[in-house]
Order: C-alpha cells, then structure tokens, then sequence
C-alpha cells in the first residue's frame, strides 16, 4: 500500500469504521495468527480465540494511531500480554494442584466419608459465609470459581476462608481444653 492509502486507511479506522477494520484485520491477521502459533504452540489455547478477543478489544476501545507501524505493533504486544497472561494463570493452577496434593484429601472426591462428614459438621459452626465457601471447598471448587459462583472477589474468598479456619482452630483448640 502507498503512504497516502495507509494513512486514508488508518484515519477511517480510527474512526472505526467497519470496512476499514476488516482491511486492518485482513492486513494483519495472518502474521499475528503466526507469531500466536510460536507463543501458544504447546498449549491447549487457539490461537483464533486470542486473535478474536485482541480485535475485539481493539474495536472497543477508544485507541488512536497514526502509523500503521504503531497499530501492529499494538497488537504483537496484545499477543505477547495474552500470553504472558495465560501462563500466570497457568502457574496459579500448577501452585494450587501442587498445595492440594499436599493436603492430606486435597478434594473431596478422595476424602473418606466419616471425615467428609465430619467436615461438614464442623460447617454448622461457622457464620453462613464462611460455612459457605469452606463448604465449596470441601467440595473441591477453586478460589476462582468459588469467587464466580458467590459473586464475590478471589481476595473476599481467601479472606473469608482464612476467617474459617481462624475459627474453626479456636473452637477446637478449647473444645480440646475442656477435655
């Protein structure tokens, strides 16, 4: 393309004018499609989903260019943060498995049932909250979707089954005491 059609091109797309987007799109999307292949390749991630939601962000957003250069650049470095981001998210799983297993009966499918019951029990302990999360994870369910399923922030979650178990030791620690 000349410099006079990019720069005609980038102003309507700026302006983010569909036809000018599909252009962008087009002009772009097999070398982002490309360098997503080299980043993910190993993952179980398509590439076409991280495309999809990288051009959607772009469209939604209020981010101008003056070169197409720059607006490439922008969506390399979306890739890249894309992907940067899938692996955190991916130690984070790899961290909670780890801890889980360490548990003795990490989930419930592997607690024997007179504990399980046991557990259970000691939820009608605790405020409803915290009976709540805890109950979910007795249930083997993860801090984020404990967090999707109540509504509730990941941080609200870890606080509130800190708040649990603060309990819980407190209550055993003098039910101990009076024996």
């Amino acid at each position: 393309m000349g410099t006079e059609c990019d720069s005609l091109l980038l102003r309507r797309f700026n302006r983010r004018e569909p036809e000018a987007f599909g252009r962008i799109y087009s002009l772009f999307y097999d070398g982002l499609h490309l360098y997503g292949h080299l980043l993910f390749g190993k993952t179980d991630v398509d590439v076409k989903d991280v495309l999809q939601d990288i051009f959607l962000a772009l469209w939604l957003s209020d981010t101008q260019f003056d070169s197409l250069t720059k607006l490439k650049g922008y969506l390399v470095i979306a890739m890249k943060n894309h992907y940067r981001s899938h692996m955190r998210h991916l130690a984070h799983e790899m961290e909670y498995d780890r801890e889980m297993s360490l548990e003795p009966g990490g989930n419930a499918e592997s607690l024997r049932p007179g504990l399980r019951r046991h557990l259970l029990e000691l939820l009608s302990l605790l405020p409803e909250e915290c009976a709540r999360v805890m109950g979910y994870y007795i249930d083997g369910y993860r801090p984020e979707e404990i967090a999707r399923v109540l509504d509730k922030s990941i941080q609200t979650i870890y606080n509130t089954k800190q708040r649990a178990i603060s309990l819980l030791r407190r209550r055993l620690v003098l039910e101990e005491e009076h024996k």
